[in-house]
């Protein structure tokens, strides 16, 4: 993979978005998982106002089903109706440490998009923490 010109090479990938920030991550995530010699590892965790906002739903559910070893998506929604399966409230720590991979390791690269409350002011500082590097392996679109 190439970012800005130069080259990183990751097993397993963190996506982490909130809104259409998930346009972005969608198109990463569909270039590896249609690469057949492609095996990196890609945990997805969006965050999104209710149900309805979550873009795309089925077909993340339909291309988890397809690649059960390779690609885990998990979503959650400010605000969840009955038949909602997944998280309901704000994407926090502890969510991101159940649903994400080990964010300091140096073959993993962790790709941020949406609100800049969300990325600069939860998330970043979070995968940061766990020991992250700006431009190392953490990124933001």
């Amino acid at each position: 993979m190439e970012i800005e010109g130069e080259p990183f090479e990751f097993e397993t990938l963190n996506l982490v978005g909130g809104g259409s920030g998930i346009t972005p991550l969608y198109q990463l995530i569909h270039a590896i998982l249609k690469t057949p010699d492609d095996n990196t590892k890609i945990y997805l965790l969006m965050s999104n106002k209710t149900p309805a906002d979550t873009l795309m739903l089925n077909t993340f559910e339909k291309l988890a089903s397809e690649h059960k070893d390779q690609f885990h998506p998990w979503f959650t929604v400010s605000k969840a109706d009955n038949k909602w399966e997944y998280s309901e409230g704000r994407l926090d720590e502890a969510m991101m440490k159940k649903y994400l991979h080990d964010a300091s390791d140096k073959k993993t690269g962790s790709f941020l998009c949406g609100p800049p409350g969300l990325i600069e002011k939860g998330v970043k500082p979070v995968l940061t923490k766990w020991g992250a590097k700006d431009g190392e392996n953490l990124f933001g679109f």
